[in-house]
């Protein structure tokens, strides 16, 4: 019903944190209360079910690329145009967990937690995140600037930069 939004944006730098904490895996495992937490948002009573609406509207929307995602093989920037989504995602009761042996069962951390999420990246989006600059972002310090123009921005610049003390960019690039 509409485009992934601001708040989809910190659900999905929080999937990202919690990525890196399991090791770069292709699957993460987490919660709503760890993604909500990890994303420095509050507890309130809307967070849950925006978190939730986040995570459909995530793994549902196709995404288009042209010459955007790094090729492995070729060790160069493929010339393709691609449709893919960034994840998919299953939803894991306790029950269930429960009934497939102890493989799940250590995601429920508490009594709290009566589901869990599955999160698996897409083959493109799992390449070129071990391969390529975004692993190099610290997502505390993209969490903690609210607005999305000036994350864009920042994230930009950095990748720009390389490095390097300054940068040099016409303000209309930017624009």
């Amino acid at each position: 019903s509409k485009i992934p939004q601001e708040f989809d944006e910190r659900i999905f730098l929080a999937i990202m944190r919690i990525y890196q904490k399991q090791q770069y895996k292709m699957t993460v495992y987490t919660d709503y209360y760890t993604l909500i937490d990890e994303a420095s948002l509050s507890h309130d009573g809307k967070v849950y079910k925006r978190t939730e609406e986040a995570l459909e509207r995530l793994s549902e929307t196709n995404y288009v690329f042209n010459n955007i995602f790094y090729s492995n093989e070729f060790q160069n920037i493929q010339n393709d145009k691609i449709k893919t989504n960034i994840f998919s995602v299953r939803i894991i009761s306790f029950k269930s967990a429960k009934e497939n042996g102890e493989r799940y069962m250590q995601y429920f951390r508490n009594s709290k937690i009566k589901e869990i999420i599955e999160i698996k990246l897409s083959p493109h989006f799992y390449e070129n995140i071990v391969r390529k600059g975004f692993l190099y972002f610290d997502y505390d310090n993209l969490l903690q600037i609210e607005n999305s123009v000036a994350r864009t921005l920042y994230t930009m610049l950095t990748k720009w930069r390389n490095g390097d003390l300054y940068i040099k960019r016409h303000s209309k690039l930017l624009a």
